[in-house]
């Protein structure tokens, strides 16, 4: 409550000056839709691809994109995995991607565009 609400909420009244009716109506009609983002993916060396973090946590690459074009964590760990620093790596099939895909998905994902990985 402390994190979600208190601090949110008490921040922009005594650093900015706002009205506690502004404050309290903030967090209380906030409208979180996380999304993939390039650019977090970029700043954050990879870990931006939130929606899909969540649908599969133990994926060690964090982003259903086979590229390293952002995610700079994913090629180190690729890499320490060749010397055999790290081992043991999970991630989903293609097909289990595809099926999440069209389970839950929101219909701006096409499935076409998950390839197998050689």
């Amino acid at each position: 409550m402390l994190f979600c609400f208190v601090i949110p909420m008490s921040i922009p009244v005594y650093f900015w000056n706002e009205e506690w009716k502004y404050a309290i109506s903030s967090q209380m009609f906030r409208n979180i839709a996380p999304a993939e983002n390039k650019f977090v993916a970029f700043i954050a060396q990879g870990e931006g691809w939130h929606n899909y973090h969540h649908v599969f946590p133990w994926d060690y690459k964090a982003a259903e994109l086979g590229k390293y074009g952002f995610n700079l964590t994913t090629a180190l760990i690729d890499m320490f995995a060749k010397i055999g620093w790290a081992y043991d790596l999970k991630e989903p099939s293609k097909q289990l991607i595809n099926t999440m895909i069209e389970k839950n998905g929101d219909g701006s994902h096409s499935t076409a565009q998950i390839e197998p990985v050689d």
